[in-house]
């Protein structure tokens, strides 16, 4: 099941190397279809909403964020830059308030790293 599939997912980006984060980010990335919010529907095939809103698939995103701030800041600011146009179709899901407070998070872990 996707719960499963899941956790599979989340486990390779908390204990795989951080090629293997890269990877699956950029493949997070790679899938967004959203060039233009303005003319996005939310019933489109778009595969990173699809996956933002899955009950299970959103705690695959929680977890990149979180993994990809402490490793690699560069892929947290490109999924950040994926995720961010899409949140307001997103407002009336439970996970929105998760991955906003990821992003916030990852934003405070990236500085504190700087400094």
């Amino acid at each position: 099941t996707q719960k499963f599939s899941s956790n599979v997912i989340e486990k390779c980006l908390k204990i795989g190397s951080t090629k293997t984060l890269i990877r699956i980010c950029l493949e997070l990335i790679s899938s967004s279809k959203v060039l233009n919010p303005d003319n996005f529907n939310a019933d489109s095939e778009d595969p990173i909403f699809h996956v933002l809103s899955d009950p299970y698939g959103n705690y695959v995103i929680q977890t990149a964020l979180s993994e990809a701030a402490t490793h690699c800041p560069k892929e947290f600011h490109r999924l950040v830059s994926a995720i961010r146009p899409l949140l307001q179709y997103l407002r009336n899901t439970p996970y929105v308030k998760r991955i906003q407070t990821k992003i916030q998070s990852g934003q405070r872990v990236i500085q504190l790293q700087k400094s």
